[in-house]
């Protein structure tokens, strides 16, 4: 191939990563509110600490 056509295959390939990414980000960010508020009250602090901490590493780790 040449021409403009790589050019637009990878612009697309681009946008469909920046858009699975975000698509991630949210996912941990609605997974860590639910287990924050399901686990609030429930088990001890240091528990909801931790537990939050790891979604907030993976979340560091996939942007």
């Amino acid at each position: 191939m040449s021409g403009w056509r790589p050019l637009i295959k990878g612009y697309f390939a681009a946008v469909r990563l920046i858009e699975l990414n975000y698509r991630t980000q949210n996912t941990l960010a609605t997974v860590r509110a639910i287990a924050v508020q399901t686990l609030r009250g429930v088990a001890d602090t240091k528990v909801v600490d931790a537990f939050e901490g790891r979604i907030l590493a993976l979340a560091e780790r996939i942007c």
